[in-house]
Protein backbone atom coordinates (compact mmCIF):
# COMPACT_ATOMS: atom_id res chain seq x y z
CA UNK A 1 0.00 0.00 0.00
CA UNK A 2 1.29 2.99 -0.97
CA UNK A 3 0.92 6.18 1.38
CA UNK A 4 -1.44 7.59 -1.61
CA UNK A 5 -4.06 4.83 -0.46
CA UNK A 6 -3.58 5.07 3.44
CA UNK A 7 -6.23 6.45 5.88
CA UNK A 8 -6.80 9.97 5.21
CA UNK A 9 -5.63 12.17 8.55
CA UNK A 10 -8.44 13.71 10.30
CA UNK A 11 -7.45 16.58 13.17
CA UNK A 12 -8.73 15.10 16.49
CA UNK A 13 -8.84 18.53 18.65
CA UNK A 14 -9.20 17.00 22.02
CA UNK A 15 -6.17 19.51 22.89
CA UNK A 16 -7.89 22.68 21.73
CA UNK A 17 -7.99 24.88 24.49
CA UNK A 18 -5.19 23.02 26.26
CA UNK A 19 -2.16 22.37 24.06
CA UNK A 20 -3.67 24.39 21.41
CA UNK A 21 -4.64 27.76 22.16
CA UNK A 22 -5.52 31.49 20.68
CA UNK A 23 -1.62 32.10 20.77
CA UNK A 24 -0.50 29.14 18.94
CA UNK A 25 -3.54 28.22 16.62
CA UNK A 26 -2.37 29.64 13.64
CA UNK A 27 1.23 27.71 13.80
CA UNK A 28 -1.12 24.47 13.64
CA UNK A 29 -3.48 25.12 11.27
CA UNK A 30 -0.73 26.49 8.55
CA UNK A 31 1.17 23.13 8.70
CA UNK A 32 -2.36 21.36 8.22
CA UNK A 33 -2.96 23.24 5.27
CA UNK A 34 0.46 22.64 3.76
CA UNK A 35 -0.50 18.93 4.40
CA UNK A 36 -3.82 19.22 3.06
CA UNK A 37 -5.69 18.36 5.70
CA UNK A 38 -8.97 20.21 6.50
CA UNK A 39 -10.79 17.69 8.19
CA UNK A 40 -11.67 18.32 11.74
CA UNK A 41 -12.56 15.71 14.81
CA UNK A 42 -14.10 17.70 17.84
CA UNK A 43 -16.99 17.16 20.20
CA UNK A 44 -19.40 19.14 22.65
CA UNK A 45 -17.37 17.26 25.59
CA UNK A 46 -14.17 18.84 24.53
CA UNK A 47 -12.09 19.37 26.37
CA UNK A 48 -13.45 17.46 29.73
CA UNK A 49 -12.14 20.32 32.01
CA UNK A 50 -13.60 23.02 30.12
CA UNK A 51 -16.65 21.52 28.21
CA UNK A 52 -17.42 23.49 25.01
CA UNK A 53 -13.96 25.27 24.53
CA UNK A 54 -12.39 23.45 21.66
CA UNK A 55 -15.76 23.76 19.80
CA UNK A 56 -15.23 27.91 20.25
CA UNK A 57 -11.56 27.78 19.39
CA UNK A 58 -12.28 26.34 16.08
CA UNK A 59 -14.59 28.45 15.92
CA UNK A 60 -13.11 31.01 15.67
CA UNK A 61 -9.87 30.29 13.44
CA UNK A 62 -12.27 28.04 10.98
CA UNK A 63 -11.56 28.58 7.35
CA UNK A 64 -14.24 28.16 4.74
CA UNK A 65 -13.17 25.07 3.68
CA UNK A 66 -12.96 23.14 7.03
CA UNK A 67 -14.59 19.90 7.19
CA UNK A 68 -16.21 19.53 10.47
CA UNK A 69 -17.24 17.04 12.77
CA UNK A 70 -18.99 17.45 16.25
CA UNK A 71 -20.57 15.02 18.93
CA UNK A 72 -23.43 15.32 20.99
CA UNK A 73 -21.93 16.10 24.96
CA UNK A 74 -21.93 12.75 26.51
CA UNK A 75 -23.56 13.20 30.07
CA UNK A 76 -26.62 11.34 31.44
CA UNK A 77 -29.75 10.68 28.69
CA UNK A 78 -27.36 12.21 26.42
CA UNK A 79 -29.50 11.22 23.58
CA UNK A 80 -32.78 12.31 24.55
CA UNK A 81 -34.15 14.49 22.57
CA UNK A 82 -34.13 17.81 24.51
CA UNK A 83 -30.35 16.96 25.53
CA UNK A 84 -29.86 16.83 22.14
CA UNK A 85 -31.00 19.45 20.80
CA UNK A 86 -29.29 21.60 23.61
CA UNK A 87 -25.90 19.78 22.62
CA UNK A 88 -26.31 20.71 18.80
CA UNK A 89 -27.97 24.12 19.28
CA UNK A 90 -24.51 25.23 21.65
CA UNK A 91 -22.00 23.41 18.78
CA UNK A 92 -23.18 25.23 15.88
CA UNK A 93 -23.30 28.71 17.84
CA UNK A 94 -19.51 27.68 19.01
CA UNK A 95 -18.43 26.49 15.72
CA UNK A 96 -20.60 29.35 13.92
CA UNK A 97 -21.82 27.10 11.23
CA UNK A 98 -25.12 25.70 10.02
CA UNK A 99 -24.60 22.70 9.85
CA UNK A 100 -21.85 19.99 10.45
CA UNK A 101 -20.05 16.82 8.08
CA UNK A 102 -20.51 14.14 10.80
CA UNK A 103 -22.68 14.87 13.80
CA UNK A 104 -21.87 11.36 16.52
CA UNK A 105 -23.37 9.94 19.27
CA UNK A 106 -20.46 10.04 21.62
CA UNK A 107 -20.92 7.00 23.31
CA UNK A 108 -24.32 4.65 23.82
CA UNK A 109 -26.95 6.55 26.45
CA UNK A 110 -28.24 2.94 28.06
CA UNK A 111 -31.22 5.12 29.49
CA UNK A 112 -32.83 6.42 25.86
CA UNK A 113 -33.64 3.31 23.83
CA UNK A 114 -32.19 3.04 20.64
CA UNK A 115 -35.04 3.60 18.55
CA UNK A 116 -35.68 6.74 20.20
CA UNK A 117 -31.83 7.68 19.81
CA UNK A 118 -32.20 6.84 15.80
CA UNK A 119 -35.41 9.24 15.68
CA UNK A 120 -33.98 11.94 17.11
CA UNK A 121 -30.97 11.89 15.10
CA UNK A 122 -33.01 11.31 11.69
CA UNK A 123 -35.28 14.45 12.87
CA UNK A 124 -31.83 16.61 13.04
CA UNK A 125 -30.72 14.59 9.58
CA UNK A 126 -34.06 15.89 8.31
CA UNK A 127 -33.68 19.39 9.35
CA UNK A 128 -30.23 19.79 7.13
CA UNK A 129 -28.08 20.10 9.97
CA UNK A 130 -25.44 16.98 9.42
CA UNK A 131 -24.53 14.83 6.12
CA UNK A 132 -23.23 11.77 7.67
CA UNK A 133 -24.84 9.97 11.31
CA UNK A 134 -21.78 8.47 13.11
CA UNK A 135 -21.49 6.39 16.47
CA UNK A 136 -18.80 6.45 18.70
CA UNK A 137 -17.94 2.88 21.05
CA UNK A 138 -21.20 1.68 20.59
CA UNK A 139 -21.20 -2.62 20.65
CA UNK A 140 -21.47 -4.40 17.73
CA UNK A 141 -24.89 -5.57 19.12
CA UNK A 142 -26.59 -1.97 19.41
CA UNK A 143 -25.25 -0.90 16.45
CA UNK A 144 -26.79 -4.07 14.80
CA UNK A 145 -30.11 -2.93 16.23
CA UNK A 146 -29.31 1.14 15.57
CA UNK A 147 -29.49 -0.43 12.08
CA UNK A 148 -32.43 -2.74 11.68
CA UNK A 149 -34.62 0.03 13.79
CA UNK A 150 -33.69 2.72 10.46
CA UNK A 151 -33.89 0.25 8.12
CA UNK A 152 -37.23 -0.65 9.51
CA UNK A 153 -38.50 2.84 10.13
CA UNK A 154 -36.48 4.82 6.80
CA UNK A 155 -34.32 6.97 9.44
CA UNK A 156 -31.02 7.58 8.23
CA UNK A 157 -28.72 5.16 8.57
CA UNK A 158 -24.90 5.23 10.77
CA UNK A 159 -22.26 5.77 8.26
CA UNK A 160 -18.88 6.23 9.88
CA UNK A 161 -17.90 4.57 13.54
CA UNK A 162 -15.16 5.82 15.17
CA UNK A 163 -13.36 3.81 18.36
CA UNK A 164 -10.12 3.50 19.89
CA UNK A 165 -7.59 1.05 17.43
CA UNK A 166 -4.45 1.19 17.48
CA UNK A 167 -1.14 -1.36 17.65
CA UNK A 168 -1.90 -2.51 21.36
CA UNK A 169 -5.98 -2.10 21.06
CA UNK A 170 -7.48 -4.06 18.35
CA UNK A 171 -10.31 -5.88 20.07
CA UNK A 172 -12.83 -4.44 16.80
CA UNK A 173 -10.73 -6.41 14.06
CA UNK A 174 -12.67 -9.67 15.34
CA UNK A 175 -16.16 -9.30 14.55
CA UNK A 176 -16.82 -5.05 14.34
CA UNK A 177 -14.75 -4.45 11.34
CA UNK A 178 -16.52 -7.36 8.93
CA UNK A 179 -19.50 -6.51 10.55
CA UNK A 180 -19.11 -2.28 9.42
CA UNK A 181 -17.39 -3.51 5.61
CA UNK A 182 -20.57 -5.10 5.64
CA UNK A 183 -22.58 -2.48 5.75
CA UNK A 184 -20.16 0.30 4.39
CA UNK A 185 -19.82 2.12 7.16
CA UNK A 186 -16.26 4.03 7.96
CA UNK A 187 -14.22 3.53 10.55
CA UNK A 188 -12.42 6.13 12.12
CA UNK A 189 -9.49 5.00 14.52
CA UNK A 190 -8.96 7.72 17.54
CA UNK A 191 -5.91 7.75 19.66
CA UNK A 192 -3.52 5.58 17.18
CA UNK A 193 -0.76 6.26 19.39
CA UNK A 194 -2.68 4.73 22.69
CA UNK A 195 -3.08 7.81 23.80
CA UNK A 196 0.82 8.49 23.83
CA UNK A 197 1.57 4.95 25.48
CA UNK A 198 2.94 3.22 21.71
CA UNK A 199 5.71 6.15 22.13
CA UNK A 200 7.38 3.86 24.86
CA UNK A 201 7.63 6.93 27.14
CA UNK A 202 5.53 5.84 30.05
CA UNK A 203 7.60 2.60 30.10
CA UNK A 204 10.81 3.86 29.63
CA UNK A 205 10.01 6.56 32.17
CA UNK A 206 12.42 5.89 35.53
CA UNK A 207 10.53 7.95 37.49
CA UNK A 208 7.56 10.36 37.10
CA UNK A 209 10.15 13.28 37.00
CA UNK A 210 10.96 11.79 33.51
CA UNK A 211 7.27 12.46 33.01
CA UNK A 212 6.49 15.99 33.08
CA UNK A 213 5.36 18.03 29.58
CA UNK A 214 3.93 14.35 28.37
CA UNK A 215 0.16 13.16 28.51
CA UNK A 216 1.40 11.12 31.28
CA UNK A 217 2.31 13.44 34.04
CA UNK A 218 1.10 13.31 37.33
CA UNK A 219 -0.93 16.84 37.49
CA UNK A 220 -3.93 18.22 38.22
CA UNK A 221 -6.77 18.40 35.90
CA UNK A 222 -4.98 15.99 33.72
CA UNK A 223 -8.01 13.55 33.30
CA UNK A 224 -7.04 12.02 29.91
CA UNK A 225 -3.66 11.16 31.17
CA UNK A 226 -4.54 9.69 34.60
CA UNK A 227 -7.23 7.21 32.00
CA UNK A 228 -4.99 6.54 29.52
CA UNK A 229 -2.49 5.68 32.82
CA UNK A 230 -5.28 3.20 34.07
CA UNK A 231 -5.12 1.47 31.26
CA UNK A 232 -2.01 1.45 30.20
CA UNK A 233 0.56 1.23 32.73
CA UNK A 234 0.11 -2.62 33.51
CA UNK A 235 2.70 -5.33 32.76
CA UNK A 236 1.11 -6.79 30.02
CA UNK A 237 1.46 -3.45 27.75
CA UNK A 238 4.85 -2.93 29.29
CA UNK A 239 5.95 -6.34 27.86
CA UNK A 240 4.86 -5.69 24.45
CA UNK A 241 6.65 -2.16 24.10
CA UNK A 242 10.02 -3.28 24.60
CA UNK A 243 9.72 -6.05 22.61
CA UNK A 244 8.75 -3.46 20.01
CA UNK A 245 12.02 -1.87 20.69
CA UNK A 246 13.59 -5.04 20.01
CA UNK A 247 12.28 -5.38 16.61
CA UNK A 248 12.48 -1.84 15.77
CA UNK A 249 16.56 -2.37 16.32
CA UNK A 250 16.87 -5.75 14.32
CA UNK A 251 15.49 -4.02 11.10
CA UNK A 252 17.06 -0.09 11.84
CA UNK A 253 14.00 2.12 13.00
CA UNK A 254 14.25 3.31 16.50
CA UNK A 255 11.16 5.18 16.63
CA UNK A 256 8.41 3.55 18.22
CA UNK A 257 5.57 6.17 17.38
CA UNK A 258 6.99 5.71 13.59
CA UNK A 259 6.67 1.65 14.03
CA UNK A 260 3.03 2.12 15.51
CA UNK A 261 1.84 4.91 13.00
CA UNK A 262 3.00 2.88 10.04
CA UNK A 263 1.92 -0.48 10.87
CA UNK A 264 -1.36 1.04 11.64
CA UNK A 265 -1.52 2.86 8.23
CA UNK A 266 -0.12 0.11 6.16
CA UNK A 267 -0.79 -3.02 8.17
CA UNK A 268 -3.44 -2.97 10.78
CA UNK A 269 -7.73 -3.91 10.14
CA UNK A 270 -8.12 -0.05 8.64
CA UNK A 271 -8.79 0.20 4.29
CA UNK A 272 -7.41 2.93 2.39
CA UNK A 273 -11.18 4.61 2.72
CA UNK A 274 -11.12 4.78 7.18
CA UNK A 275 -9.77 7.72 8.63
CA UNK A 276 -7.39 8.02 11.21
CA UNK A 277 -7.70 10.78 13.89
CA UNK A 278 -4.50 12.43 15.10
CA UNK A 279 -4.06 14.16 18.18
CA UNK A 280 -0.51 16.14 18.05
CA UNK A 281 0.29 18.65 20.83
CA UNK A 282 3.02 20.54 19.10
CA UNK A 283 4.39 20.69 15.44
CA UNK A 284 6.82 18.22 15.82
CA UNK A 285 4.29 15.71 16.68
CA UNK A 286 2.17 16.58 13.33
CA UNK A 287 5.79 16.07 11.42
CA UNK A 288 6.25 12.68 12.93
CA UNK A 289 2.77 11.65 11.78
CA UNK A 290 3.38 13.02 8.54
CA UNK A 291 6.24 11.54 7.74
CA UNK A 292 4.71 8.19 9.32
CA UNK A 293 2.15 8.58 6.35
CA UNK A 294 5.28 9.47 3.67
CA UNK A 295 7.33 6.66 4.61
CA UNK A 296 4.81 3.81 3.61
CA UNK A 297 4.81 0.11 4.74
CA UNK A 298 7.36 -1.62 7.17
CA UNK A 299 9.27 -4.46 6.22
CA UNK A 300 6.53 -7.48 5.65
CA UNK A 301 8.69 -9.64 8.22
CA UNK A 302 8.56 -6.70 10.69
CA UNK A 303 5.37 -6.45 10.52
CA UNK A 304 4.33 -10.01 10.91
CA UNK A 305 6.17 -10.02 14.43
CA UNK A 306 4.02 -6.90 15.42
CA UNK A 307 1.39 -8.31 14.55
CA UNK A 308 2.29 -11.49 16.97
CA UNK A 309 2.69 -9.00 20.13
CA UNK A 310 -1.25 -8.50 20.29
CA UNK A 311 -2.08 -12.21 21.15
CA UNK A 312 -1.02 -12.15 25.26
CA UNK A 313 -2.61 -8.46 25.22
CA UNK A 314 -5.86 -9.20 23.46
CA UNK A 315 -8.44 -10.08 27.17
CA UNK A 316 -7.12 -6.77 28.66
CA UNK A 317 -7.45 -4.62 25.43
CA UNK A 318 -10.93 -6.18 24.93
CA UNK A 319 -11.88 -5.44 28.57
CA UNK A 320 -10.73 -1.35 27.87
CA UNK A 321 -12.76 -0.86 25.22
CA UNK A 322 -15.91 -2.29 27.00
CA UNK A 323 -15.82 0.45 29.50
CA UNK A 324 -13.66 3.12 27.30
CA UNK A 325 -16.42 5.14 25.82
CA UNK A 326 -13.74 8.77 25.36
CA UNK A 327 -12.90 9.03 21.70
Amino acid sequence: MSSESAPEYVMGTQGFAGAWNDENITELIDHLEAANIKHYDTARLYPMTDSGASERLLGRVRQPDFVIDTKILYKPEALLRENMRDSFDKSIEALGVSKVNTLYAHAPDKATPIAQQAANFDELYREGSFKQLGLCNYSLKEVNEWIEIATEKGYVQATVYQGQYSIFCRHYEKELFPFLRKHGIKFVANSPLAGGFATGKLTLAENDEKLKGTRFEQAEGNVMGYLYRMWFDKPVFHHPVRELIAIGERFGISSLSQIAMRWLLFHSGLKSTDWVAIGPSNVAQLKDYLAARDAGSLPEEMAMEIDKLYGPLADEAAGMVEYGWWS
